[in-house]
């Protein structure tokens, strides 16, 4: 059972009272401030070589996305992409801090750590959810026969 049919079924068996919240960390990261602290965790440098104005991102989505109307194709880049990319998202977490509940983590640090524990253990995933392993093109790796 994943953990989305055990939250739901914990959602179902709830007693009358229970209050479920939509938790946001705080204080709020920038993208930027999101980027530079996973490239911490995964032991590189955070180097910003260039940077593309908003104006001219969102002008490249609208390009997709004449281009996707003409060809009928999709593709990674449009201009809602580059809106929400972009965009100041915020959420409060006041109610459930309320509550009296402290995150044990600070944003940054749970993020290093998930980092640390998911991509920089030596161990997928994957492996742990019983998938098969794959490599970046999606092919099998090789099989090593014991003789």
């Amino acid at each position: 059972m994943c953990i989305r049919d055990r939250f739901l079924i914990g959602l179902l068996q709830a007693e009358p009272g229970a209050h479920v919240y939509n938790y946001a960390d705080k204080p709020d990261m920038t993208v930027g401030e999101l980027v530079k602290t996973a490239l911490k965790a995964l032991g590189k440098k955070p180097v910003v070589r260039w940077r593309i104005p908003y104006v001219i991102g969102l002008l490249g989505g609208y390009a997709f996305d004449f281009l996707a109307r003409i060809t009928g194709k999709t593709y990674p880049v449009s201009s809602i992409r580059i809106m929400k990319f972009a965009a100041d998202t915020k959420v409060s977490a006041d109610r459930v801090r309320e509550t009296g509940f402290s995150p044990p983590y600070s944003l940054a640090e749970g993020l290093q750590r998930m980092i640390s524990s998911e991509f920089c253990s030596g161990s997928s995933p994957q492996r742990h959810r019983g998938h098969r392993d794959e490599n970046i093109s999606g092919a099998s790796p090789r099989r090593h026969r014991e003789h």
